[in-house]
């Protein structure tokens, strides 16, 4: 045979079918992909591709089922939000990839908040690490000054309790320090950007105000959509403007889209521009909000230190070599 031959008979083997997103990075990379298909005409499943992947089991389902499969909570969040943005597209005829180009900034602005947070923490995590292992140093001291702390520690008495005492305070500092860095973590206000988006879009595609804010509402359903929802139908029964929102909540992303709207509804201004300086007003915030964090955790994390970390050394180190020289000269007296 020959090898031109051999060669025919090999078998053909297909690239790698792209899978799904896992994480903020893929998921930003696949929706600019999906952004650039859209423009591109294309539409339904060729155009999500990237992200719904192709031979998936959700891919005849679509958007919805692969959103539906998400487990990691930060790209659940924007899966939803893509699955909203899905929606609306198709019920207000807006360009799906000028709104998915919105969701992709929110993304990295989302990335760079956890960044800047990450580098403003990493001090105050390695130091709470470290302070971890200060407790076990202290046997090793009284080991050099001659002490058999072991034979201290587990000879009952006055040592038992000092082991007792060292360990469950080394135990209590651990886990205090650990649901202080659990609890300082980057947030952002993904619902509220989403909303602020859907919003513009409404808005460039002719919209009047209170129908966008109800367009808004419906398709993108959590708190602040249902805050829109209750000042477009304020606005539809003919309430004036301030009497229309002085029932919605008051957070950032609610009162720079009022303060935005407002200027439209009186003035007829554009706010297509005023709604973009929310967002990146609302971006900063966010980043602001995880540096202070940091800074704040930093301080927080001295408490375990001094209330948990310092008596237990005291107990582990100090304590044994104070028993140990008591009880040596009880023994000379």
């Amino acid at each position: 045979m020959s090898w031109l031959a051999r060669i025919d008979k090999q078998p053909v083997t297909t690239p790698a079918a792209p899978d799904s997103p896992t994480s903020l990075e893929q998921l930003a990379q696949a929706l600019t992909e999906v952004a650039e298909l859209a423009r591109a005409g294309l539409s339904g499943a060729q155009m999500w591709q990237p992200i719904i992947g192709t031979g998936n089991s959700h891919q005849a389902r679509g958007l919805e089922a692969w959103a539906d499969q998400v487990s990691q909570t930060e790209v659940e969040v924007y899966a939803k939000a893509t699955c909203g943005i899905e929606r609306f597209a198709a019920a207000a005829g807006a360009s799906v990839g000028d709104l998915l180009d919105g969701l992709v900034t929110s993304i990295q602005g989302h990335l760079e908040t956890a960044e800047a947070f990450e580098g403003a923490i990493a001090g105050p995590r390695a130091s709470a690490r470290l302070l971890q292992f200060l407790p076990l140093v202290g046997p090793g001291l009284g080991a050099l000054m001659g002490v058999n702390v072991l034979a201290v520690l587990l000879g009952g008495g006055l040592g038992s309790l000092a082991l007792v005492l060292g360990l469950g305070l080394l135990l209590l500092g651990r886990g205090w320090s650990k649901a202080l860095l659990r609890k300082a973590t980057a947030r952002i206000d993904v619902e509220g950007l989403v909303a602020l988006d859907l919003l513009a879009a409404s808005l460039q595609a002719g919209l009047p105000i209170p129908a966008a804010l109800m367009a808004t509402a419906q398709a993108w359903p959590g708190s602040v959509g249902q805050q829109l929802g209750a000042a477009a139908k304020a606005l539809s029964t003919g309430q004036d403007w301030t009497k229309a929102w002085e029932k919605v909540r008051s957070d950032q992303v609610l009162v720079g889209i009022e303060r935005a709207l407002g200027l439209s509804w009186r003035c007829g201004v554009s706010c297509s521009g005023l709604l973009a300086a929310v967002k990146s007003s609302v971006l900063r915030a966010e980043r602001l909000r995880g540096v202070k964090a940091a800074a704040r955790l930093g301080v927080s994390l001295m408490a375990p230190l001094g209330l948990c970390y310092l008596p237990s050394f005291v107990a582990l180190g100090l304590a044994p070599v104070v028993i140990s020289l008591a009880s040596g000269l009880t023994l000379l007296g």
